[in-house]
């Protein structure tokens, strides 16, 4: 008997963790960056997963809406990205489309107040492969 509380014990606990990280993860919202500049406010203080064009220079930790927004420097186009918290080494992100998580602070705006907003508090960062279309060695020829 006493092998079965024990057991269901485990399991329970087991459970209720599993449940945690799952009502965590459904925490976060799918956004785009087109969305969170133009109603960054919407999204203040939410857990978010958004992908873009990250950009580290002096002055700038950006997630941009595009590669041309960025080389062009359109920094109304882009989000700044606080990795203070993360112990990350954002340089590894460099130049790269990225997909991260984090909470949006709708209030503060990066360096010299050229972004529509910022996220902080990255749970997670991730270099996004590029899709493959098409790849097989199939071709038509028409008749």
């Amino acid at each position: 008997m006493k092998k079965w509380i024990v057991a269901a014990s485990i399991l329970s606990v087991v459970c209720f963790n599993g449940v945690d990280a799952l009502a965590e993860e459904q925490e976060v919202i799918r956004v785009s960056v087109v969305n969170l500049i133009a109603n960054p406010k919407d999204y203040d203080g939410k857990r978010v997963l958004v992908g873009g064009f990250y950009v580290l220079e002096t002055e700038e930790s950006v997630l941009y809406l595009s590669r041309e927004a960025a080389e062009f420097g359109i920094f109304a186009l882009g989000i700044w990205i606080d990795f203070e918290e993360s112990g990350l080494d954002p340089s590894q992100f460099n130049g790269k489309i990225v997909s991260l998580i984090g909470v949006v602070d709708g209030n503060r705006s990066g360096s010299f107040d050229l972004n529509p907003a910022a996220i902080r508090s990255l749970k997670k960062v991730r270099v996004m492969d590029r899709r493959r279309f098409g790849e097989s060695n199939r071709s038509a020829t028409p008749k």
